[in-house]
């Protein structure tokens, strides 16, 4: 099992969509989006499974 997983992109919209629309059928959806503020002005994102549910 995999718990999390960094992956660092050229493009992160692109990849964004890319991974939305692969990971769907398992579930996964994308998260969030950590503000730029927060990394640097680093576009960083969250994919997985909502917890809360």
């Amino acid at each position: 099992m995999i718990d999390h997983l960094s992956i660092i992109v050229a493009d992160f919209d692109r990849s964004r969509a890319f991974y939305k629309q692969v990971l769907a059928p398992l579930g996964d959806s994308f998260l969030m989006q950590v503000p730029a503020e927060y990394t640097g002005g680093v576009k960083v994102g969250s994919l997985g499974k909502d917890s809360a549910v």
